[in-house]
């Protein structure tokens, strides 16, 4: 019987700049269940990057998405659920996202075009901020 994996914040962006997400720790011998306990971290991302954040997330295509994209990729042993939820100036925008590979040629046949951009800019900010923290 295998454990269910535990739910990971990976991105949270504020309209302030400040973006909260999760880490795994450093492995440390005799740590025992802290070895396995997700860290919070948090970094000022710039202004310019949440406005693109914004303006991905209003586009008529993103707005009118799908709340829920099934898998389209069927993995071995394992699964990705990302979910998305936009809220600004009292609306909110919610989308499921199952098994989503950015390297797939698919992906564009299957995602509206701001939805796929907007999940390339995050993977951009996190790759920067794992690399700054």
């Amino acid at each position: 019987m295998a454990a269910t994996p535990q739910p990971r914040l990976y991105f949270r962006l504020h309209q302030s700049g400040l973006v909260e997400y999760e880490v795994n720790p450093g492995y440390r011998e005799g740590a025992g269940d802290a070895n396995f306990v997700l860290l919070k971290k948090k970094i000022k991302v710039r202004a310019e990057d949440v406005a693109e954040v914004i303006r991905l997330c209003e586009q008529q295509d993103f707005q009118g998405a799908r709340n829920e994209y099934p898998a389209f990729q069927i993995w071995t042993d394992s699964s990705l659920q990302t979910t998305i939820v936009f809220t600004h100036n009292g609306r909110e925008k919610k989308i499921v996202v199952n098994n989503y590979s950015e390297t797939d040629q698919r992906n564009s046949s299957y995602y509206p075009a701001s939805l796929i951009a907007l999940l390339k800019k995050i993977e951009e900010l996190r790759k920067s901020m794992l690399e700054y923290n």
